[in-house]
């Protein structure tokens, strides 16, 4: 291990950091103890910000900022398409075809590149927006088939 500036180890942090935004970029919930220990690391780096040289500061802001979205996404993002595919799987009215979803996606990632100003989350949040959609449509084909069935 290298040197550590305030609480975090500099080489550790940004593999973390990029571990946990890869993981949620790609649509995986992520558990309470991942979302605890992503908050946690985000928090201990934007307190040892001032510990870094000067000119290193603007890389270990940026993962402060990646972490941020990544919690975000990972906490109201994929919630709520969670909650909509339950409440899809319900039987309820609330189907989203693929091109919403990408639209909402697409949405959702430019907030984030806005936040960030990286704009692989565009890509993310179209990338969510399409298996939003997907899932939508299987779960409509699932219940047709069900109700074609009975």
């Amino acid at each position: 291990m290298g040197i550590d500036y305030g609480e975090v180890e500099p080489a550790l942090v940004g593999a973390d950091i990029y571990g946990w935004a890869i993981r949620v970029g790609a649509g995986e919930t992520l558990d309470r103890a991942a979302r605890l220990a992503l908050g946690d690391t985000r928090n201990e780096l934007r307190r040892s910000l001032h510990e870094f040289p000067e000119d290193a500061r603007p890389y270990y802001q940026t993962l402060v900022e990646l972490a941020s979205a990544a919690l975000w996404v990972a906490t109201t993002v994929l919630a709520t398409i969670c909650n909509r595919i339950t409440s899809m799987a319900n039987n309820k009215p609330s189907r989203i075809n693929a091109g919403v979803g990408v639209a909402l996606g697409a949405g959702v990632g430019a907030a984030l590149f806005a936040a960030t100003s990286s704009p692989v989350w565009i890509a993310v949040g179209a990338a969510i927006g399409v298996a939003l959609g997907a899932a939508s449509e299987q779960i409509g084909k699932t219940k047709s088939e069900d109700d074609a069935d009975n």
